[in-house]
């Protein structure tokens, strides 16, 4: 048979939460009466005679982050769908990567010049040292330039990527969200106000 989508994975994470909750097991709030004794009241807490408020067994928080482990549990990461839809851009690709390998270069050739020239200094020849600190200068410029170049095709090749993935995927959602009868809008949940 035909393989189950994403969106099968979460309405079937969201039903088995929503049925987990009907079954009657805890209920999530319990209205417990009681009195509170004076010694919770010097505490900031109700006064003596007060009925406390609400005893907790399952917050609502603690409901909701399960409801969330579930849905992160069942859901998979489409790559071949993102790919596949940021296919347009794939010529940005490559120089995207090229300046990611530039870029993260950048430091271990810093170390490598820096123990360079502090070597320069070293040597006992004025010439020598001079030769090795216009050597580590000459690496230091060329280390420069390339930190630019690195920097800019890593970082606007992977923005003009994203960007134009961000305004596929909002597209094509807005289509669905337009696409959907009026029923749907009359539930709370999917009301956009």
């Amino acid at each position: 048979g035909k393989p189950q989508g994403v969106y099968h994975s979460l309405v079937a994470a969201q039903q088995a939460a929503a049925s987990e909750a009907n079954k009657g097991g805890r209920p999530s709030l319990l209205r417990q009466p009681s009195n509170v004794s004076s010694s919770v009241s010097s505490h900031g807490g109700p006064q003596a005679g007060e009925q406390s408020k609400l005893v907790e067994t399952r917050t609502e928080k603690e409901i909701e982050r399960e409801r969330i482990d579930a849905i992160a549990k069942a859901y998979k990461v489409p790559w071949r769908r993102i790919f596949a839809l940021s296919k347009p851009e794939c010529g940005f690709y490559m120089p995207a990567l090229l300046g990611a390998a530039v870029f993260g270069s950048v430091m271990p050739f810093e170390g490598f010049l820096l123990a360079r020239s502090m070597r320069a200094f070293y040597k006992p020849d004025p010439d020598d040292m001079m030769d090795g600190v216009r050597l580590a200068s000459i690496g230091y410029v060329i280390l420069g330039i390339s930190t630019l170049f690195g920097a800019f095709t890593q970082m606007g090749g992977f923005a003009f990527i994203g960007e134009h993935l961000t305004k596929r995927v909002r597209t094509l959602c807005f289509a669905k969200f337009l696409e959907q009868d009026m029923a749907f809008f009359d539930d709370s949940k999917h009301s956009p106000g």
